[in-house]
This record gives C-alpha cells, sequence and structure tokens, in this order.
C-alpha cells in the first residue's frame, strides 16, 4: 500500500483486519493515536486503564498480523504527517519543534505495533524539510546557536555548551541546506573576533600579544571546539589557519587604534609597531599569490596609511591645533612610521599629505622648531627678546626631547680658532648630535619582503639613503634659508647679551645639524643667501675667540681694578646683523663714560693701529642695587636701561630726583616713548615708582612714607661696572595729597581694571580702588564725586563712555 492512501482508505482497511467485536476497541486507539484530535496524543499523558485494556487485546490477537501492523504504521504515520503540515508554519524555534517531536513519539512507548523507526525516519524528513523551508525558523536556529557560542566568558561557554552540542547535531541529523560545520567554523571565526578585541584592545605596549592571545584561547576553547568538529587536536593545518585569522585580527585592531599607536602613546607602542611591522610582512606576502584575482600585495598597508591619514587630519591638521602640537605630532609619526616601514614607502605619502599645512604655518614652523633644536626656556625667550611668543614651553619642551638623544655623546666646546669663513671647520665632517639615536633605523635591514614597494615618488632623493627623521621634518619646509636667518638673528642676540665668551653646547649642536642638513641637499647647497649666512655665523663665533684671548690680556691699570670687571666684544661691523643705534647717541652715566673712554685709550695704547668704536644699544650692565628698607636686587640692563635708571641721581647732594618724561628726554635726548618703556622696565623691576608723570625710586616696597637715608645702588656693568651710587627722594607735598594728582597716578589701576572688567559703576570702582591701589598712592582722600567727576572727564576726553545703566565702560 502506497503511503499517498487517504485516511478513510486507511481506516476501512485496518476496520477490514479486524474482527466487528474489537471495532469500539480500534476507534480508541485511532482515536488516542491521532495528534490532531483534541482526544489524541496532544496533551503526552499515559492512556487510560480503559485504553491500556483496549491496547492489549489488539496486542493479543493482531500482534502477529502484518496487514494490521502495515495498516496501523500508515494511519499514525498520515495523522503525523498532517498534524506537522498544518502547524509547519507555526513552528519558529526549536523548542516549537521539539514539543511536536515529542508529541509524535510519545505513543510508541506503550504499543509496540508501530515500528518506532518509521516515526524516527518520519521525524528526520521533517528537520529537513524545516531546515530547508522554513527561513524563520532556519534564522532563529542560527541566531540561538550564535547566542550561546558567543557568550562572554569561559563559564557560560561551558554552561551553553549542551545547547550548542544539540544544535549542532539537531542541524547534522537533518541533512537540510545549512551546514553544521560551516556554521561551527564561522561562529569560531566571529568569537576569535570578539576575543581577540577584549585581549588586544589598549594593550600597546606588550611583546607577541598574537601568540599569548592564540595559547589562551586554545586553551579555554579548544578542547569543546574538537567535540563540535571532531578529532582535530592534532590538525596543525587548522590551528595554522586560526593563528592566521588571530593575526589578521591583530592588524585591523591596530588599524583602528593607529593614530594612538603611532602618534599619542609612542614610544610606548614600540613593541606593537614591531610586532605589526613583523605580521603585515608576512600577510603582505600571503597575498602576493592573489594578485591575479585581484588583490594588490600591500592591501593592509593601504588601508593602514587611509586609516592613519584620515584620523590625523580630523585631530590635528584644523586651525584650531596650535602649530607645535601639529609638529610634535609629525615627529612621532616619522620616527614610527620609520620603525614600521624603514623603506619610507608610507612615511613618503604622509610628508606629502601633511606637508601643505606645514608650510601654510611655516614662520611659525621655523620658531618652533629652532626653540626646540636649542631647547630653549621661558627665560631664554626673555633673553633673546622672544618673551612675547605664544607657544606653550611644555609643547617645545617634549619637541626637544623628541629630536634629541639622551643617549648621544654631547658635543664638547667649540675651539672658536677653527672657525674660518674661507676654509674647513670643526662643524664639518663631524658627525651629527643626533646621529646615534637613528642608528637602529638607518642601519638595520630587514630579512623579510618589504611591506610596500618603494614609492615613486622622489622626494628625498637628494638625502641619499641615510634617511631620519629630523630629515622629514625639515624637508617640510618650503626654504631652508628662513631657518637660516632666524637662527642667525637668535645667536646674535644671544653672543651679544651672554655674560662670557662660552657657547653653550646646544648652539654648537644646533648649528652642526642645520650646517648638515643644508650643505647635504642638493637642491639648496648652491642658495647664495644661506652660504652668506653661515659664512657671518662663522665670522661672528671667530669674533667672539678673538674676543676671549683680548680679554685675558693685561690692558694698564684694568686687570688689577677692583671697581670694575670688562668683558668686552670685538665685533666685526660689516657682518654683524642687529639693529644699530649708532646713528642714535644718548649720554651715559658720567663714571661710566669716563672708565670706558679710559679702557679705550689703553687697548689703543697696546695695540697700536686698532681704535674701539663703542656700539651704542649692546652693551650689558650687571646691577646689584641696595634700597632704604633693606631689599637687595640683582639686574641685567642695557646701557639704555642703566643711563635713564643714573640719571635719578643727583651727583650735587647724592638725592634721588623727581622726574617726568619730558625732563628725562630733553635730559638724554631721547625719544619720549623710549624713555617710557625703560622707565616701565624698571617699574616691572619694582625699582622706580609711577606718580603721575613723575616718576623717582621705589625706596620702600610696601610704599611706607618716605624718609631720608642712603639707598645704595652696587652696580657690576658687562663691559663695565659702577658701584655706590646713592639716591635720596624727594616728593612735593602738593603732588602727594592733590586729588586731581592721585587720580592721574591710579589711572594704570582704572584702566586695568576696565580693560579685565568691562563696564563698572563708580561705586563700584571706588570700592576697588580702595583695595588695590598701594598706600602710599594716598587714594584714601579720594572721594566717590571726585572719582565720578574725573571720569567724567575721561568721558569727555572720549577714554570711557557711559551705558544706559549709569556704568562705565572703556571706549
Amino acid at each position: 500500500m502506497s503511503l499517498d492512501a487517504d485516511l478513510p482508505t486507511i481506516i476501512t482497511s485496518l476496520r477490514e483486519q479486524v474482527e466487528r467485536q474489537f471495532h469500539p476497541q480500534l476507534e480508541s486507539l485511532l482515536l488516542w493515536l491521532d495528534p490532531n484530535s483534541s482526544k489524541g496524543t496532544r496533551q503526552n499523558k499515559p492512556p487510560t486503564l480503559e485504553l491500556k485494556d483496549c491496547i492489549n487485546l489488539l496486542r493479543a490477537g493482531y500482534s502477529q498480523d502484518e496487514k494490521f501492523k502495515m495498516w496501523l504504521r500508515e494511519y499514525y504515520l498520515y495523522v503525523v504527517k498532517f498534524h506537522f503540515m498544518k502547524n509547519v508554519d507555526e513552528i519558529s524555534v526549536l523548542k516549537d519543534f521539539k514539543l511536536l517531536e515529542m508529541i509524535y513519539i510519545y505513543p510508541l512507548q506503550f504499543m509496540d505495533l508501530v515500528d518506532s523507526t518509521d516515526i524516527s525516519n518520519l521525524v528526520k524528513s521533517f528537520k529537513h524539510y524545516l531546515i530547508d523551508k522554513n527561513v524563520t525558523f532556519r534564522k532563529n536556529l542560527i541566531t540561538k546557536f550564535k547566542d550561546c557560542f558567543l557568550v562572554g566568558n569561559q563559564f557560560e561557554f561551558e554552561y551553553e555548551f549542551a545547547n550548542i552540542v544539540e544544535i549542532i547535531h539537531w542541524i547534522q541529523d537533518s541533512e537540510g541546506v545549512l551546514s553544521a560545520t560551516d556554521l561551527i567554523l564561522d561562529a569560531s571565526l566571529t568569537k576569535i573576533e570578539i576575543f581577540a578585541r577584549e585581549q588586544m584592545i589598549g594593550k600597546l605596549n606588550q611583546k607577541f600579544i598574537v601568540m599569548e592571545t592564540f595559547n589562551k584561547f586554545i586553551d579555554i576553547y579548544w578542547k569543546n571546539l574538537t567535540q563540535l568538529i571532531g578529532n582535530i587536536e592534532d590538525d596543525h593545518d587548522l590551528t595554522n589557519l586560526i593563528y592566521q585569522f588571530f593575526e589578521r585580527q591583530f592588524i585591523k585592531i591596530r588599524i583602528e587604534e593607529i593614530l594612538t599607536i603611532m602618534v599619542q602613546d609612542y614610544p610606548q607602542t614600540k613593541p606593537t609597531i614591531l610586532e605589526l611591522k613583523s605580521i603585515l610582512s608576512k600577510q603582505n606576502s600571503s597575498t602576493a599569490g592573489a594578485r591575479k584575482r585581484g588583490r594588490r600585495k600591500d592591501e593592509w598597508s593601504k588601508k593602514l596609511l587611509k586609516q592613519f591619514l584620515v584620523t590625523f587630519k580630523r585631530e590635528f591638521l584644523n586651525p584650531c591645533i596650535p602649530t607645535i602640537d601639529v609638529l610634535n605630532a609629525y615627529v612621532k609619526a616619522t620616527k614610527s612610521f620609520l620603525l614600521l616601514d624603514p623603506s619610507g614607502s608610507l612615511l613618503n605619502s604622509i610628508v606629502i599629505f601633511v606637508k601643505p599645512y606645514l608650510r601654510s604655518n611655516e614662520v611659525e614652523m621655523v620658531d618652533i622648531l629652532l626653540y626646540a633644536l636649542l631647547n630653549l626656556k621661558s627665560k631664554d625667550l626673555i633673553e633673546l627678546n622672544c618673551e612675547k611668543t605664544t607657544y606653550d614651553m611644555r609643547s617645545i619642551e617634549l619637541l626637544s626631547k623628541e629630536l634629541s638623544n639622551d643617549h648621544s655623546k654631547h658635543a664638547g666646546d667649540v675651539d672658536y680658532k677653527k672657525f674660518s669663513p674661507e676654509g674647513t671647520n670643526e662643524f664639518e665632517n663631524s658627525t651629527l648630535p643626533y646621529e646615534q639615536v637613528y642608528t637602529d633605523f638607518l642601519n638595520w635591514k630587514p630579512s623579510i619582503t618589504p611591506i610596500s614597494e618603494s614609492s615613486n615618488d622622489d622626494e628625498f632623493a637628494s638625502l641619499g639613503k641615510n634617511i631620519t627623521p629630523i630629515d622629514y621634518v625639515f624637508n617640510a619646509l618650503e626654504s631652508k634659508d628662513k631657518l637660516i636667518s632666524e637662527f642667525l638673528k637668535l645667536l646674535t642676540i644671544k653672543l651679544l647679551h651672554m655674560k662670557g665668551y662660552e657657547v653653550e653646547d646646544r648652539w654648537q649642536k644646533c648649528l652642526k645639524i642645520l650646517q648638515d642638513k643644508v650643505t647635504s641637499d642638493k637642491n639648496i647647497v648652491n642658495d647664495e643667501s644661506i652660504t652668506s649666512d653661515i659664512n657671518t655665523i662663522l665670522i661672528m663665533l671667530h669674533d667672539i675667540s678673538i674676543s676671549k684671548e683680548s680679554s685675558n690680556e693685561k690692558i694698564s691699570e684694568f686687570q688689577n681694578s677692583s671697581e670694575m670687571q670688562l668683558f668686552p666684544k670685538f665685533i666685526s661691523k660689516l657682518y654683524w646683523k642687529f639693529k644699530r643705534q649708532s646713528e642714535y647717541q644718548f649720554p651715559l652715566d658720567s663714571k661710566l663714560r669716563k672708565k670706558l673712554s679710559k679702557y679705550m685709550k689703553s687697548y689703543h695704547h697696546s695695540h697700536p693701529g686698532m681704535k674701539l668704536k663703542l656700539v651704542n644699544g649692546t652693551g650689558i650692565c650687571s646691577l646689584n642695587l641696595t634700597f632704604k628698607d633693606g631689599r637687595k636686587l640683582s639686574v641685567d640692563a642695557t646701557f639704555e636701561q642703566y643711563t635713564v635708571l643714573s640719571a635719578f641721581h643727583n651727583d650735587k647732594d647724592d638725592s634721588s630726583q623727581v622726574l617726568s618724561i619730558n625732563q628725562l628726554s630733553t635730559m638724554l635726548k631721547m625719544d619720549p616713548e623710549r624713555v617710557r618703556a625703560h622707565l616701565q622696565f624698571w617699574i616691572n623691576k619694582k625699582v622706580l615708582c609711577h606718580q603721575n608723570d613723575y616718576y623717582t625710586i621705589q625706596e620702600y616696597l610696601n610704599n611706607q612714607e618716605l624718609s631720608s637715608g642712603p639707598t645704595v645702588i652696587t652696580s657690576s656693568i658687562l663691559p663695565l661696572s659702577q658701584e655706590r651710587m646713592p639716591f635720596k627722594r624727594s616728593v612735593p607735598t602738593n603732588v602727594l595729597n592733590d586729588p586731581k594728582e592721585i587720580l592721574h597716578r591710579v589711572y594704570p589701576y582704572i584702566n586695568d581694571m576696565f580693560t579685565n572688567l568691562g563696564s563698572l559703576k563708580v561705586d563700584k570702582i571706588h570700592s576697588f580702588l580702595n583695595m588695590s591701589v598701594p598706600r602710599g598712592l594716598h587714594y584714601s582722600k579720594v572721594t566717590v564725586t571726585q572719582l565720578e567727576a574725573y571720569l567724567d572727564q575721561l568721558v569727555e576726553e572720549e577714554q570711557l563712555i557711559v551705558l544706559p545703566d549709569g556704568s562705565f565702560k572703556k571706549l
């Protein structure tokens, strides 16, 4: 009988095989076996006693009747198939199918008239049909498997492993379109991705992290994987494939972190860079045979480079980021990429990408690079007249460390006798101060295939094979002459203002670097302006050497003079490029002028045919000042500043004078603005105090009432010294007590208040002035009404404006 017979035919055939007296028992059995009936086995309950009697009666009479058993089997298979097809669309998860499977198998444990093998085969066909036709069930089954397989830790994985095994066996038993092996492998790769990210992300200073992560994965999961896939414990090909997949995950993760690795956390990330370099080399070699399929040899390298450029542009190449931070990042990138790719192919692309931005800020870049090479501090910038710079000195210090090498040998003092504009000098044919720090990059040659082919860009062809990070920095400059000329300016100020004749090592190192990098570039080696500037530097250093020798000579009584120490610098006038003030002559202090004149005559006497001429505005005086309140102050000042201070000394009665700017300008034949600048210098040093348009010595820092007594200013002059110039202070009483004069004196406080606080009302201004103005200016004698009248006067003079609410604001 065919399985395609309809249900009535099957039931009729069954009745024919059973005697009529047993038809009621047969009907009860068929009803119980039918899962579509409400009285069937749907509830999976054991048969009643009455039903058991029916089963036993039929078994006793027909267990040997093959036709009866065949039709009974056909009946059960039919009703099960009918029930399954009626509910197949409602099956969405494995639990639903397991419930149906139990309904179909459950009756067989109470009777042996139907062979369980037939039902098992039918259930297997249901699995096959379900996995092939029911897309929702298939997706949910895969999702369930992955949820169990991809749990977060080892304990949860062990807990879910029974479910994993059940799903795999179910899929294998179905023999459908879904491959259990493929599902296991896909889930395993996903698990490796998750596991690799957990173990590798952020761990940038560990060595052999791929090997450690692989071993850890094998220790935790390999035993379970062998149970799922089969006996693969000794399958070295499979383990090699898994290890290679770990390597690819390592590359992907490091590409995501590439900016942190190559810039932000460098050099702590060197272990990661070296491991990345090794793996990239293997990956690129392994993909070489895949070029026929359209894949490039350096696929991973290109992805890495693209990600770096995108993130570097986002984080650094925008107007909000200071140039010093960009340059710091650029230097770190050159170092790290030379470590990753000694061939320089990747770095060359980065240079081309970053160079336009750096060149758009070349003025700042030149200053920053020089400050870093010279390792200048804030006090150094003040000495070099660069105190107005807005650069972050901490960032410059970091850049200086990046460009220096703590393990390199420091250059010794330079013998200036060797300097000659015509011949060779000590700087030529000498090793670079920074050469040692890059030796590892330059001398090491990889034993593996380079990770990328050489670029066609000939950017650094003129530099030869030994390219260092600092070469990439210099290459970013559009014109090297600016760097040399700015160094010349700084060196000129340094040589003129330094005490003594010994140039610090950092200046010598910087000059060596500049000379080497400029002369090694064939494109600019014949630049006349650069050659001229370097020649000028050598002449200046030669002049310092001559000055040092001359300072050791005995010139009349100056060698044993206890009143002064002289450190002359004899300069070649045509070569020293600084703002000369020879056309502007101001009278020096009489005692200082006499001593300088005496020295010049003595020098002329000991050097026949030679004549000295003082260049105004270049001398430095070291002054030791003593005040009436016991203060002692050491100050370095220019001749001009010293001359302005000495003007307050009255030679007749050794008292200090009260002078205005106009009086000082007339006395010294000096422009009022220059006088004002020098006075402000002494005010900042708390040597002078400002009272309206009058200036005098500030003998008492706490603004006590003035009293008589000597003020001693002991000055050690460079090149001359001046000592013991007592000052006495006399201030007119009407100047101290007149409210208008008092308000004129406190005007700087009022001006600063408006600058910092914006608009203010008169009562608040009066309150602030009472708290901030020193007692010596006698502001307590000014009333609110007098202050308001003074502010109204400033309004009429268009220095202030009055707002609708009655407050005043600076115009």
